[in-house]
């Protein structure tokens, strides 16, 4: 019976090997969680906000400041409203 191990070297020179081709695409997925479990002391926001988190800051960017002259991003929200969209949902 063959036993499978994990090894930790070997994963690392294959990663390594990997980061110094530039030509091979390269890509890290953090699951979803991840970043809120990190503790960045009371008062402070999150290291990676979750997605309500990322959609407030995004809408607070891009909202215009007066009404008179709405942003883009005013307007999109206000057609997803009209089609009674969920405008927090990230998946339109």
């Amino acid at each position: 019976m063959n036993t499978v191990t994990h090894d930790a070297s070997r994963h690392l020179k294959s990663l390594r090997q990997t980061l110094s081709q530039d030509k091979k695409p390269i890509a890290f997925f953090i699951s979803a969680g991840c970043p809120l479990s990190i503790d960045m002391g009371a008062g402070n926001p999150p290291l990676i906000p979750d997605m309500q988190g990322l959609a407030k800051h995004v809408a607070s960017e891009l909202t215009s400041k007066d009404s008179t002259y709405p942003s883009s991003y005013n307007k999109l929200m206000n057609e997803l409203r009209t089609t009674s969209k969920n405008e927090i949902n990230s998946e339109i």
